[in-house]
């Protein structure tokens, strides 16, 4: 059944570049309100941060703001390290490991849904050779955060997939 809500619903945007660029170049958040009359929505993407900075910030800039949705949207750990180290398996444990903490972290408060990563870009600019020489890693990490997801009970909204798609080849 459906519940009647008698205020406005909170969504914040919470991760890196990806959240907070948009907003400021292009006016994300505003075109998010727009589509979404009766929500709230909160920036609190900071540039360059990576999941363990996120985890870091989640209480002041996510739990305190007693949010209805949280938007959890990332890709600064596949841009900022070489490969070969983002692709061992310590690496990934402790990003799995993050993750799953950063989300049961919020999933208490708040309906979590998780994208990302999806082109290494957060404008309309896509370096495309970069992304090709990192399209297996991103693969691998979309794959991760599936992974995670399902182990969490949250959403993943997979907008990597059609990222892809709208590359001209």
């Amino acid at each position: 059944t459906k519940r009647k809500i008698d205020r406005p619903l909170k969504l914040i945007l919470f991760g890196d570049s990806l959240i907070q660029k948009p907003a400021e170049k292009y006016g994300l958040q505003t075109k998010i309100e727009d589509r979404l009359p009766g929500f709230i929505v909160v920036n609190s993407g900071k540039n360059g941060q990576h999941i363990a900075e996120l985890q870091s910030r989640v209480a002041k800039d996510v739990l305190t703001k007693n949010p209805d949705v949280v938007f959890l949207f990332w890709d600064s750990d596949m841009s900022a390290q070489p490969v070969s180290y983002l692709m061992t398996e310590s690496f990934q444990r402790n990003y799995s490991r993050t993750v799953t903490e950063v989300i049961l972290a919020i999933k208490n408060v708040s309906h979590v849904i998780v994208s990302g990563p999806t082109v290494l870009s957060e404008g309309p600019l896509l370096n495309v050779a970069r992304f090709l020489g990192r399209k297996p890693l991103l693969d691998v990490y979309v794959n991760l955060n599936k992974k995670i997801c399902a182990e969490t009970n949250v959403t993943y909204l997979d907008l990597h997939a059609p990222f892809v798609d709208a590359i001209p080849k």
